[in-house]
């Protein structure tokens, strides 16, 4: 798969592995949004205006995970605080509201999954 989506840094992580011996699984995000393992084509709509859309939806809620983010690393990794999932969400939905994106039900589990993968921490 990576190397058909010209994915290098996959397709260095995978070479040399037999994935049928260890019974490789695609992660569960890809499997779910089928966003990985389709061609974007398929998923991505051909109209620009849509694409555009959602391109600023995508920046809205990747500007409000940086500031969650921001406040995971300033305040719980370097200063050792305990802060509530639903204060983090409660930033999140804040920052969306400053953006024609605004979802005040912005669901907590949301959130919470995005920390989890997320690999700089």
């Amino acid at each position: 798969m990576g190397k058909s989506k010209q994915d290098e840094t996959l397709t260095r992580s995978i070479r040399g592995q037999d994935f049928f011996a260890c019974e490789a699984k695609y992660h569960k995000t890809c499997r779910n949004r089928q966003k990985y393992m389709q061609k974007q084509d398929k998923w991505q709509s051909a109209d620009d205006k849509a694409r555009q859309d959602q391109l600023h939806l995508e920046e809205s809620h990747n500007k409000a995970f940086d500031v969650v983010c921001h406040i995971v690393e300033n305040d719980v990794l370097n200063n050792l605080k305990v802060v509530k999932l639903s204060d983090l969400r409660n930033v999140y939905v804040s920052d969306l509201e400053n953006t024609k994106h605004a979802n005040p039900d912005y669901r907590s589990e949301n959130l919470k999954h995005k920390v989890e993968v997320y690999e700089p921490f």
